[in-house]
């Protein structure tokens, strides 16, 4: 592996990184906006993006 793979690998593990801990950290918000409108996750999520899930 050259070097430049192995930071381009290292930067695309960072970026995973974040945006999983970014969804891990605003779970609890996302499942009290949730019940206060009187919606599932799972139905808050799809009304939200627009989509049917």
């Amino acid at each position: 592996m050259t070097l430049a793979a192995a930071i381009l690998a290292v930067l695309l593990a960072l970026i995973f990184l974040a945006l999983g801990t970014a969804k891990i950290l605003i779970l609890p918000r996302l499942r009290e906006v949730a019940t206060e409108a009187g919606f599932s996750v799972a139905g808050y999520l799809a009304l939200h993006s627009g989509s049917a899930r």
